[in-house]
């Protein structure tokens, strides 16, 4: 249903563009802020991935 109205025009192609466009600029903001991270921080993201799982464990969900 929802496909269709966009096809129709009823609800207007550029909604179909919503999740796509957000899921870049979260990896956009993902990106710099992990940039950012390494710079301040003097390591590489490897170095702060393995003491994030020494802090937290291998399993942190289950």
């Amino acid at each position: 249903m929802y496909i269709e109205q966009g096809y129709k025009g009823n609800l207007g192609v550029w909604n179909f563009f919503l999740i796509p466009v957000g899921f870049m600029l979260f990896m956009v903001f993902n990106y710099f802020s992990t940039q950012m991270l390494v710079e301040e921080q003097g390591q590489s993201v490897e170095e702060i991935m393995a003491q994030m799982i020494e802090m937290m464990g291998g399993k942190c969900l289950f």
